[in-house]
């Protein structure tokens, strides 16, 4: 064979898609897409209905703020962390499982449909790998940078950072809520839940303290030994920062993919932050001695103390109201009932103060109804007026205020104070006969009251 004669070329090695692909290859490669398709799918419904159950947990996070319910607005707070963290799980596990199917289609997408190292011109004239999954795993594997990612809205990246979002937000609502609602057990009610100047409920009995005093009888020196529990409450407000500060640290550490450091950074911060806000039990034992007599430097005067201040204010004891009273008349009925027990009703407010040396007032109120006296008895009283002013007399009379306010203690004064008022009932056209008359007999009614007054020492 001549030197110069040239050699053949070598054949090309033979396509991986030269050959029809077998019936075990198809059942391969859709075994793997339905894998891939359905884990795919499913990985978007869950995070369909993560954004559905939270909005759902935050309304209800909302409203029971509203409503100032704190130990239900903290529950609803934690579990909602808890409900964000499960879910940006299950989408990490869905991820792992429609990857392994991916892996599976790219290649087949190499050996199977499309071939290795076959190019093409993308829309902008750029040569790129054939291929759809294979394209995207070379392309993404080239540039593994993480902020490339976040700008181009890749769903690794942003669909586990709102759960982690959720998470850390929520977590922040549980907490000040727990905080709140530990702060406030113990505390009164807000000034909403008052009527008046008492609350609806007492308070309830705080654990504070639960002291014993033991004070010897006698001796030179007296002792005082002190026993009991207490609890010391304050804010720990740096445990709370580092607790806050842990839960943001977790939640960091799982977006980039450090569940298990991650979770238990926010487990841990939100205990840390719950810790905070606890009472400190205390024990403690006293047992100071003192040279002197306790007694001369210590003197309990708790019963004084009451005196002087049921002293210090005007109090209503006693009010009664005395009926019976004819149309255009002033007679009355001591013994008779109801009135006789009226009559001790003052009376016994009477007592009252004078057992508390207090000064009393009693406060005779008569009034008169709108029936027209007659000859005779405007002959005699003159007017309404003074018909009212003859029944107050006779309430007066039965009282027996003179005699009363002569038996009173020297410290105690009694004054009777008689205040005549007009008709309070206008009769109406659709009132019947009988609540007339029972309306225009109440107007006839005399009232009394027995009101304290301090009394001060010359």
């Amino acid at each position: 064979m001549d030197d110069d004669t040239p050699l053949p070329t070598p054949a090309p090695p033979p396509s991986p898609l030269s050959k029809e692909p077998t019936e075990l290859q198809k059942l391969r490669f859709d075994y793997a897409w339905k894998w891939f398709n359905f884990h795919a799918e499913q990985r978007t419904k869950m995070f369909n209905f993560m954004l559905v159950g939270l909005g759902i947990l935050a309304t209800a996070l909302v409203g029971a703020i509203e409503k100032k319910l704190l130990l239900e607005a903290a529950v609803v707070g934690t579990a909602a962390t808890m409900v964000a963290l499960v879910f940006s799980l299950l989408d990490a596990r869905n991820r792992q499982l429609y990857i392994a199917a991916m892996d599976v289609l790219i290649d087949a997408e190499k050996n199977l449909v499309i071939g290795d190292g076959v190019k093409f011109k993308d829309h902008n004239g750029q040569d790129k790998d054939f291929g759809i999954s294979r394209r995207i795993a070379l392309e993404e594997g080239a540039d593994k940078s993480t902020w490339r990612g976040w700008r181009e809205g890749r769903h690794r990246h942003w669909m586990p950072a709102l759960a982690y979002a959720f998470a850390l937000l929520f977590a922040l609502a549980a907490l000040r809520a727990w905080w709140v609602y530990f702060d406030s057990v113990g505390k009164p009610p807000e000034a909403s839940a008052q009527v008046c100047c008492q609350w609806i409920a007492p308070a309830p009995a705080t654990p504070a303290s639960a002291v014993a005093v033991s004070v010897p009888a006698s001796g030179s020196s007296d002792g005082v030994t002190l026993d009991g529990t207490a609890r010391m409450q304050t804010r720990h407000w740096a445990a709370m920062w580092i607790g806050l500060a842990l839960v943001g640290a977790g939640v960091a550490a799982l977006a980039l993919g450090h569940r298990l450091a991650g979770g238990a950074a926010v487990a841990g911060g939100i205990g840390v932050s719950l810790l905070s806000g606890l009472s400190i039990p205390l024990s403690f034992h006293v047992d100071p001695k003192f040279e002197a007599k306790l007694a001369d430097r210590i003197e309990l005067r708790v019963e004084s103390l009451l005196k002087i201040a049921r002293g210090a204010e005007p109090g209503l004891l006693a009010a009664e109201r005395f009926g019976g009273f004819d149309p255009g008349g002033e007679r009355f009925e001591c013994d008779a009932e109801p009135n006789s027990k009226a009559l001790a009703g003052i009376k016994a407010g009477i007592s009252l103060a004078r057992e508390r040396r207090q000064g009393a007032v009693v406060l005779l109120v008569g009034s008169t109804d709108r029936s027209a006296l007659s000859p005779p008895m405007r002959a005699r009283f003159e007017s309404n007026s003074g018909l009212a002013r003859a029944r107050v007399d006779q309430v007066e009379r039965c009282l027996g205020i003179p005699a009363v306010a002569a038996a009173s203690a020297p410290s105690s004064s009694l004054e009777v104070v008689r205040v005549i008022t007009g008709p309070s009932y206008t009769p109406s056209s659709r009132d019947t006969a009988d609540l007339a008359a029972q309306k225009m007999a109440q107007d006839r009614e005399v009232k009394a009251f027995v009101i304290s007054v301090p009394t001060r020492k010359p």
